[in-house]
């Protein structure tokens, strides 16, 4: 229907405080059958002494008994206490009515006199007796120093009046009613002075008379029928409570205290429930036990490394090593943006990489992908150090990765040369690192295809031995024959399957040579081809040597011979044309071939296809402590990161079987209360996977890593002796959160933790009282063998003190209303302050529904609350926020679910938070001297205050309402230092629900009206003020 609205009168109020549930009827003193004072009494005994009739020793009345009441020196004091000044404040209010209504300047002047006179009879009656006052008394000089200023003024007004023409222009004259204020002012002292004269008149005073005195001690008795006649509302609340109801206050409840203990080396300890540990004594003189809480087994086991590994807000993965920092009670947050930056990508081994001189090209293919190349960085072992290649695209999505003939050898990966470079290979490593915003793909093919050319490191050998290539030579020798030949050595060529080698030679031979070449087989020279000047690599060697060598006799593969098969050179032939020639004095005499230059150039390509058996390459993820193989179903390039974040505790000395109790203490309350409960998932490494912990198989006490507690688990099996994602040869533990601002910063993780609590172990009534500070319990009651050293780290826990009658009174009260079921917004309310000290106000909207995509008030069966917590004075108002931790609501959830219905769906949120900047122009007065800048920060601290009073002066949190535009306006216009102020403007912020980034901005709004039911106007520092110069 039109006229249908969906503000819902309920949905605006303010909530419940912890303050505005005590009722003023459950107070003890809240009514008084007898509220009288001993003041009162004496000053009953002064009025009532006129009405008695004195007869002296001849039994004559002689006036009354107002003269043993009215002169002594309490009573003196009680009557100047007594002295009713506001009324003669309210008198002379009506006095200047009087006048002013008057005609007559003589009435006028008479009814001021007839004031005046008054006020200076009661001055002078009083001032009689305070001459008469103990001279012993502070008050008595006090008071008579100050009744000559009292005397004098009281003179001026009265002269004034007399003299006055116009009385109603002097009682309106400021300094005239200046002089009124100040008379009234000496009265008030003097009822100060005398009040704070009193208590020690009626405690210590030894000089009352006797009649007095008998009085006082009269009142003295009748004091103690009083105070138990006064007990009648307390007597009547405990028996209706503690007798009919027998509901009886809560005990105090003990604390709890984590210690860790230190076993001797390689011995296991169990330490039984109810072990005993002394912790000094309490503030009441009583020593004070705490006896362990469940058996507890205590080995070696300690935290060797401490990591983190998260994605941070620029969308980067960093790292963290936490372990220098652990236990150094500092708090430390495990996932940081300053941390260090993670590199992903890609290493891929392979002898094909074994590339020691010459121009040397690279071109690799990924899946066919056409890749950004902006997007990533490749780099490969050298030499001496890794070298970063240049990329360019060539064709058919080929990655050309070009190494110039000046660039030292690519060689195997050497840690010692090669560490930024994480992974155990025999191979030449090449990197692909990807940087932020590399697309991601699922890798499921690898081509490489090398190409060098003037390769020179070789070893080349004739029949007559090593020949130095580098120089010309005759490869068959100075008298050649059939047979002969050079043979080629070259492990960078043989290593590699399938490659196609070019010999460059200079010359080349005459096109009429006749040349053959066999390769190294198994041992033997066979295969036996016509020479082409290619050689085809078909039988690879097994492994790489970095040194080139002539074949032996235990060789059995890597070389290629060329050998002279010609018919001009058939057995001697060459020999005998030569001696013929040189006898007959020839002019030409045949010359033997010869080598001036030789070089090698060959290329080779090979696949890498993900699942397959017996891949040549290999392929591995970088990850932030290691590496991982590339498999069929973890192969997406960059690797995936965690969700949120990930913790990995790694623990040495433990074995499968082995009991782990871990104490991790947090900095509690600084996980983010605008987002929502972390997810936390328990995992442990075997080799190289990680198996998820079943919560139902660990004790965690940490609720979702919001609160300080033990965390205990059976050690299950594993093997982590080959895993490379880690360091090996430890237990570790991961521990995945999908949110990384919703768990606390830490402070410390210790293993052989347990947990004891509070005991009256002497039977003495031993309750809590206050927490144990920390390093206080150091020992066992009895010692128990082996364990060297106990320690307490962190100061007690959780407990409270007995519950005392008010907070009796008050929980009855709601206790007979909401019977312990959550039911109406009353019941919720109540509830959870009960439970949660902690909490300030709470507001329970029903029919509300508010998630991270909607908001609806009028969606049946919601339930949304939103506490607040207290104020607190030591913070900066201006970035503190009455936000509960995390945990608190955490457990507010989970409490209020037990006792409500089961068909409500609940949920704890924070408020939503909302800042005003306002823009102005000001006009400021003319004033000598004056720094104008610090006005516009007292105007930015006026303006805060108005719209967030809490933030300031200790107000009470209170949800926001409308705000006229008009009333700001008038704020700073009122201010002194303000002359005029224009071009107003108002803009409404709308933050983030999850931190205080911008969501939503209204610009130039004509009325400031909250968001939501809940919102909260939190100050703001960026208020644009401009001053306007003549």
């Amino acid at each position: 229907m039109d006229n249908c609205s969906s503000n819902i009168s309920i949905h605006q109020g303010m909530g419940t405080t912890q303050e505005e549930r005590f009722l003023m009827a459950l107070k003890p003193d809240y009514f008084l059958v007898d509220e009288r004072k001993e003041v009162d009494f004496i000053a009953f005994a002064q009025k009532l002494a006129a009405h008695i009739k004195f007869y002296n020793d001849s039994n004559v009345e002689d006036g009354n008994w107002s003269n043993f009441f009215q002169w002594e020196s309490t009573a003196i004091l009680v009557q100047l206490y007594l002295w009713d000044v506001q009324k003669l404040q309210e008198q002379y209010k009506i006095c200047k009515i009087e006048v002013k209504t008057s005609t007559v300047v003589a009435d006028q002047k008479k009814t001021l006199l007839s004031y005046f006179e008054t006020l200076n009879s009661q001055f002078l009656d009083f001032n009689r007796k305070i001459n008469v006052l103990d001279s012993t008394l502070s008050a008595k000089e006090t008071l008579q120093g100050t009744s000559p200023y009292f005397i004098q003024k009281i003179k001026e007004l009265n002269d004034k009046i007399t003299a006055s023409t116009n009385p109603v222009a002097l009682i309106s004259n400021s300094q005239f009613d200046k002089n009124v204020q100040q008379l009234y002012g000496l009265m008030h002292n003097w009822k100060q002075v005398a009040g704070e004269n009193i208590s020690n008149q009626l405690e210590s005073y030894s000089n009352h008379k006797p009649h007095f005195t008998l009085y006082l001690s009269f009142l003295k008795l009748l004091g103690i029928a009083q105070s138990q006649l006064n007990e009648f509302t307390k007597r009547h609340l405990d028996f209706y409570y503690r007798d009919i109801l027998q509901i009886q206050p809560a005990n105090a409840r003990p604390d709890y205290v984590h210690l860790v203990l230190e076993p001797t080396p390689e011995k296991a300890v169990l330490v039984p429930k109810g072990r005993v540990f002394p912790a000094g004594k309490n503030s009441l003189g009583k020593n004070k036990f705490y006896t362990a809480t469940a058996d507890q087994a205590i080995n070696d086991g300690t935290l060797h490394s401490f990591l983190s590994h998260y994605k941070t807000t620029t969308s980067l993965w960093n790292q963290s090593d936490f372990i220098k920092s652990n236990a150094q009670n500092k708090s430390f947050t495990v996932f940081s943006d300053s941390a260090t930056m993670v590199e992903t990508g890609l290493l891929i081994a392979s002898p094909l990489f074994f590339l020691s001189g010459g121009y040397r090209v690279i071109f690799l293919k990924i899946n066919d992908e056409n890749l950004d190349l902006s997007h990533y960085k490749f780099f490969i072992t050298g030499e001496k150090k890794v070298i970063e290649i240049n990329a360019t695209y060539y064709y058919g999505n080929y990655i050309y990765l070009e190494i110039l003939a000046s660039e030292k050898k690519i060689i195997a990966h050497d840690p010692k040369i090669h560490g930024s470079i994480n992974i155990k290979t025999n191979y030449p490593v090449l990197k692909i690192v990807s940087l932020n915003g590399a697309k991601q793909i699922d890798i499921t093919q690898l081509d490489i295809y090398i190409y060098v050319s003037g390769l020179k490191n070789f070893v080349l050998g004739t029949d007559t031995g090593l020949v130095d290539s580098s120089k010309s030579f005759k490869p068959f020798g100075d008298f050649p024959k059939n047979g002969n030949g050079f043979v080629i050595g070259c492990n960078e060529f043989f290593v590699k399957k399938g490659a196609n080698l070019s010999l460059n030679i200079n010359p080349y031979f005459t096109s009429g040579l006749d040349l053959q070449t066999e390769k190294l087989i198994d041992g033997l020279w066979s295969n036996t081809q016509t020479f082409n000047y290619e050689i085809e690599n078909t039988n690879p060697i097994l492994e790489y040597q970095e040194k080139n060598t002539l074949p032996n006799a235990s060789s059995v593969s890597g070389y290629a011979k060329v050998i002279l098969n010609d018919t001009d050179f058939a057995g001697e032939k060459f020999l005998e044309t030569f001696i013929t020639q040189s006898k007959a004095d020839s002019v030409t005499l045949p010359v033997a071939p010869t080598i001036n230059e030789i070089s090698l150039q060959y290329s080779v390509s090979d696949t890498y296809v993900n699942g397959a058996s017996n891949n040549p390459i290999e392929v591995y993820h970088i990850l932030p402590f290691g590496y991982k193989k590339d498999q069929l179903y973890d192969s997406k390039f960059p690797h995936d990161g965690p969700v949120g974040g990930e913790l990995y505790l790694g623990f040495d000395k433990v074995i499968p079987e082995n009991g782990l109790s871990l104490l991790i203490q947090l900095a509690e309350g600084t996980a983010n209360p605008r987002q929502e409960p972390a997810t936390v998932e328990w995992s442990y490494l075997n080799q190289n996977s990680w198996t998820p912990i079943d919560p139902h198989e660990m004790g965690d006490e940490t609720n979702g890593l919001t609160q300080s507690g033990l965390v205990q688990l059976t050690i299950p099996d594993f093997d982590t002796s080959q895993t490379t994602i880690l360091e090996k040869s430890l237990f570790w533990i991961k521990i995945a959160v999908d949110r990384t601002d919703a768990i606390c910063h830490f402070i410390g993780v210790h293993t052989q933790a347990l947990k004891a609590v509070l005991t009256d172990f002497e039977q003495n009534g031993t309750v809590f009282t206050e927490n144990t500070p920390k390093e206080t319990i150091s020992k066992f009651h009895e010692p128990i063998d082996f364990i060297k050293k106990v320690t307490q780290p962190y100061a007690s826990f959780s407990g409270k003190k007995k519950e005392d009658d008010v907070l009796l009174y008050q929980r009855s009260s709601e206790r007979l209303r909401h019977k312990k079921r959550a039911i109406t917004s009353w019941d919720y309310e109540r509830l959870i302050l009960d439970e949660f000290p902690e909490v300030h106000r709470l507001k329970c909207l029903n029919h509300y529904r508010y998630n991270a995509t909607t908001i609806s008030n009028v969606s049946a069966g919601y339930i949304t609350l939103i506490p607040i917590a207290k104020s607190n004075n030591y913070q900066n108002p201006v970035s503190w926020k009455p936000l509960l931790s995390l945990g608190t609501m955490k457990k507010i959830q989970q409490y209020i679910t037990k006792i409500a219905s089961p068909h409500a769906r609940i949920s704890v949120k924070t408020p939503t938070l909302e800042k005003i900047e306002v823009k102005f122009k000001v006009k400021y007065h003319e004033i000598p001297g004056a720094d104008t800048r610090l006005y516009a920060s007292e105007l930015i601290k006026i303006i805060n205050t108005y719209l967030s009073p809490w933030a300031f002066e200790n107000n009470e949190v209170v949800f926001a309402n409308a705000i006229e535009i008009s009333a700001l306006i008038q704020l700073i216009d009122n201010q002194i230092f303000v002359d005029y102020i224009t071009d107003f403007e108002v803009n409404q912020i709308i933050l983030n629900d999850t931190n205080d980034s911008v969501k939503t901005i209204f610009y130039k709004v004509k009325e400031i009206i909250p968001m939501t039911d809940f919102t909260l106007f939190v100050p703001n520092e960026s208020h644009f003020i401009e001053e306007i110069n003549n």
